[in-house]
């Protein structure tokens, strides 16, 4: 009678065992779903972001920025909020009025959640002046309430070596 209570346990358990590790591969296919349809979304979304800013289009690029964003920029304070942003970009001396923008992506990463993410790249800005800065950056890009993406928090800095001061 013990051998079949025996058996009969460790056949319960095994078939537990079973059901929970099915539970968890499709728990990890739900998630690498979700996350791979966040990165196609946040694919497309950084694509008109750098079209925009490619196109000189200011007040659109304005729009892809979330309105409690961070953006650090070398030898600028940090600039704090979406009116801070628009203001910086769309401003009558603008900072980028008339310059060629031209952003390359190397990396886009999603979370497995599906609600936060980054991407980061080379950037080139050709100013009016004739100068280029050639720059690096990382953008944090979280999933808004209404299932946008916005950039939340943003960092770039220049490739070129510093020069010592005169």
């Amino acid at each position: 009678m013990r051998t079949y209570v025996a058996a009969s346990a460790a056949i319960v358990i095994f078939l537990a065992a079973s059901s929970v590790q099915r539970v968890n591969a499709q728990k990890a296919d739900t998630s690498k779903a979700v996350s791979e349809k966040a990165r196609a979304e946040l694919v497309a979304m950084h694509h008109d972001f750098a079209t925009a800013l490619q196109a000189g289009d200011l007040a659109k690029s304005a729009s892809f920025y979330a309105s409690d964003v961070s953006i650090y920029a070398p030898g600028m304070k940090t600039i704090k909020g979406h009116a801070a942003v628009e203001k910086m970009l769309q401003g009558p001396k603008s900072a980028m009025a008339g310059d060629k923008f031209e952003m390359s992506t190397s990396k886009t990463q999603v979370g497995a959640a599906g609600d936060i993410a980054y991407t980061s790249g080379t950037y080139r800005l050709s100013h009016t002046s004739g100068q280029a800065e050639n720059g690096r950056y990382l953008a944090v890009w979280k999933k808004q309430t209404n299932g946008s993406w916005r950039i939340s928090e943003a960092m770039f800095n220049s490739a070129e070596p510093a020069t010592a001061a005169r």
